[in-house]
C-alpha cells in the first residue's frame, strides 16, 4: 500500500512538474490561440482575410477600441511581446490560417528592452519573407508614438528611426508601408493624450484614427501581385 501511494504521489509530482515546464517554455506562447488556430486553419484559404500580428497595441484593439466589425479580421495580438517571440508564433498564429494578408505591428517593445535596431530588422524581414514565401501580402506598420513617462524608455528618436527604417524597407522588397505614428501626434511630436490611455495603447478614439489608414493600406496590399 505505501508503495503505490509513493508510486502514486511520485506520478502526481511528474505530470505537475512537466505541466509547469511545458508551460514556462511556451516563451512564444504558442499555446494563446492554439485551440483558435486550428479552427480557423481548417477554413478555405482567404476566408480569414487579414491576420493582425503583434503586441499589446494588437491585442487591445478588441478591448479598447472597434476590432473592424463585420471584416474577417483576426486579432494576433499578445501583449508584452517582442519581435522574436512574434517570429517563432509567426506560422501558426498566422501563415497556417491562409490569410490574403498579413499586418504587422511590433517592435516597441524590443525598444523598451533595449534590443537593437538590426535585432528588430531582422526579425521583420523573416516574418516578410515567410508571408511572401507562402504568396501572402504584407502591410508593415509603423509604431504608435509615445508620451509622458513612457517616453524614458521607448525614446521618440529610437521609435522614429525603427519606423523610417520600416518604410525604406517596404519599398525595397515592394509591401505596403502604413503610418499610423503621424496621425496620432500633437505639435509637441508626442502622442496625443487625448487619443490614449496611458501614452502607450491608443483609446477608442486613438484606434479610430488608425483605421482608415490601415483599410487603404490593406485595400493596397491585396492589388499587388506576388
Amino acid at each position: 500500500m505505501f508503495q503505490s501511494k509513493s508510486l502514486l504521489l511520485f506520478v502526481i509530482c511528474g505530470l505537475t512538474f512537466a505541466a509547469a515546464l511545458t508551460a514556462d517554455q511556451d516563451w512564444a506562447n504558442l499555446a494563446k490561440y492554439r485551440d483558435s488556430d486550428a479552427e480557423l486553419a481548417k477554413l478555405p484559404a482567404g476566408t480569414n482575410e487579414v491576420i493582425f500580428m503583434g503586441a499589446s497595441v494588437i491585442e487591445f484593439w478588441t478591448k479598447n477600441g472597434d476590432f473592424f466589425p463585420g471584416k474577417p479580421y483576426v486579432n494576433r495580438g499578445i501583449a508584452g511581446q517582442i519581435t522574436p517571440q512574434n517570429l517563432v508564433r509567426f506560422r501558426p498564429d498566422a501563415i497556417n490560417l491562409k490569410p490574403k494578408v498579413i499586418l504587422i505591428l511590433c517592435g516597441s517593445n524590443d525598444i523598451a528592452a533595449n534590443l537593437t535596431l538590426e535585432s528588430m530588422a531582422n526579425n521583420i524581414m523573416s516574418m516578410t519573407d515567410l508571408a511572401l514565401a507562402n504568396k501572402i501580402k504584407v502591410v508593415l506598420s509603423s509604431l504608435t508614438p509615445v508620451c509622458g513617462a513612457v517616453v524614458a524608455e521607448r525614446p521618440p528618436e529610437r521609435v522614429m528611426a525603427y519606423n523610417a527604417w520600416l518604410k525604406s524597407y517596404a519599398e525595397q522588397v515592394g509591401v505596403v508601408f502604413v503610418d499610423v505614428y503621424s496621425p496620432l501626434i500633437g505639435p509637441d511630436g508626442l502622442f496625443r493624450q487625448d487619443l490614449t490611455i496611458d501614452c502607450l495603447h491608443p483609446n477608442k478614439d486613438g484606434y479610430a484614427i488608425m483605421s482608415p489608414p490601415i483599410l487603404a493600406a490593406i485595400k493596397k496590399a491585396e492589388g499587388i501581385q506576388i
